[in-house]
């Protein structure tokens, strides 16, 4: 579903659908009444999530940035981590000095914002703003570019397939 969203709508528009989702789900959480409701929000909770999390975010970095592509990935999975540790510690604080009902009203506000900004500040890819990956004002060369290419018909490189073995990972 969110690969699908995402070539029709853009990365950019289904970051914001999942910030939203994930806000209104954590705030709506604080007056459940009864197990269904805490089910049927979790289940929306988990589709936000999954709208703002790897795939997306990873996509988007991917558009942005080509020669240091798995530097950047690495990167974006870490503070991924670090924020998924933090999160939990902040929740079971804001429990412990006001309660859950207000902790999950409190948490959207403390997650949703930051993030609503970052969805409003970025975008899809590179040519929205005139640029190519990287922030070049023009695109690679074309040699770089079909060097991923090797062993196809008409390529320079006829070593088949298994080329990509030979070459360095960084």
């Amino acid at each position: 579903l969110n690969g699908w969203i995402i070539d029709r709508k853009g990365v950019k528009s289904i970051l914001l659908a999942g910030v939203v989702t994930m806000g209104v789900s954590l705030a709506l959480l604080s007056g459940v009444g009864s197990l269904w409701q805490y089910f049927l929000l979790c289940v929306f909770l988990g589709m936000g999530a999954s709208w703002t999390h790897h795939f997306p975010t990873q996509l988007l970095v991917a558009k942005w940035f080509a020669k240091r592509r798995g530097l950047m990935i690495g990167i974006l999975t870490t503070l991924s981590g670090i924020g998924s540790t933090l999160v939990p510690l902040l929740s079971a604080a804001l429990i412990a000095s006001v309660g859950w009902r207000e902790a999950l009203l409190i948490l959207p506000i403390l997650l949703v914002v930051p993030l609503l900004a970052v969805t409003f500040v970025v975008r899809n890819q590179p040519e929205d703003m005139g640029l190519f990956a990287d922030g070049a004002l023009a695109p690679p060369p074309a040699e770089s570019r079909s060097g991923s290419r090797a062993g196809t018909p008409g390529s320079k490189n006829e070593a088949g397939d298994w080329a990509f073995l030979r070459q360095t990972p960084f």
